[in-house]
C-alpha cells in the first residue's frame, strides 16, 4: 500500500507539471483503458487506475506527438501477463517510470520536479 501511495504522489506531480505548462489537453484519440473488474483485489484496482492515468497522459497531444500513441498491447499485457497483484503493481510502476523518463525529453518540463519510483 505504501508504494502505491508513492506512485499516486509522483503521478500527481507529473499531472501538475503538465497542467502548469498548459500541456494537459484532451487527447486526440481515446487512450487504451484497462477495465477494472470485480475479480481484482484492492491493490490490483489501484494499479490499474494508475496505469490508466499513465495511458491518458501518454495520449495527450504533447506526449503522443513526441512519443507516439499508446499501444493496446499494454492493456493485454496487464490483463494476461500480470497474474499476481505484485506483478500488476510492478507493471504500473514501470509504466510510470517510463513516462517520467520520456517526459524528461520535453524541454519545457522541469524533470527535476519528479523522480523515478524505486522498486
Amino acid at each position: 500500500m505504501k508504494d502505491l501511495r508513492t506512485l499516486y504522489a509522483e503521478l500527481d506531480k507529473v499531472e501538475r507539471q503538465l497542467r502548469r505548462h498548459a500541456m494537459f489537453r484532451k487527447p486526440d484519440r481515446p487512450p487504451p483503458h484497462i477495465p477494472i473488474t470485480e475479480r481484482f483485489d484492492e491493490m490490483s484496482r489501484q494499479a490499474a487506475e494508475i496505469a490508466n492515468r499513465v495511458f491518458y497522459i501518454r495520449s495527450l497531444p504533447a506526449c503522443s506527438k513526441m512519443f507516439g500513441p499508446v499501444s493496446e498491447s499494454q492493456v493485454v499485457s496487464f490483463l494476461h501477463d500480470c497474474q499476481s497483484t505484485r506483478d500488476r503493481v510492478e507493471f504500473a510502476r514501470n509504466q510510470l517510470n517510463n513516462l517520467i523518463s520520456d517526459l524528461g525529453l520535453i524541454p519545457r518540463i522541469d524533470h527535476s520536479a519528479f523522480e523515478k519510483v524505486a522498486a
